[in-house]
């Protein structure tokens, strides 16, 4: 199987950033965390997580709107995983 270069976007959808802080929680341990996100798309949100999740966690994530003040939760999954350095995070 051909792999694409390193650095290629093959995301279905278009990221906006999106600095806002969410609360995540996988649904499969009691872990549960808050962090800052950093964009967003119909996809898929990023988040740095000081707590390591496997690809395939299913992960429930609580968004506040920011002109309505409501808060969406949403159900997820991994879909990939990288490891920062600490002075990244």
């Amino acid at each position: 199987m051909d792999q694409a270069p390193f650095g290629v976007n093959h995301r279905k959808f278009s990221r906006v950033p999106f600095k806002r802080a969410v609360r995540y929680a996988a649904l499969s341990a009691p872990v549960f965390g808050a962090q800052m996100a950093h964009d967003l798309s119909q996809g898929g949100i990023r988040i740095n997580s000081e707590t390591f999740f496997p690809v395939g966690s299913r992960v429930m994530v609580a968004i506040q709107l920011e002109n309505e003040g409501r808060i969406i939760e949403v159900e997820g999954r991994v879909v990939w995983v990288r490891s920062l350095p600490y002075s990244e995070a």
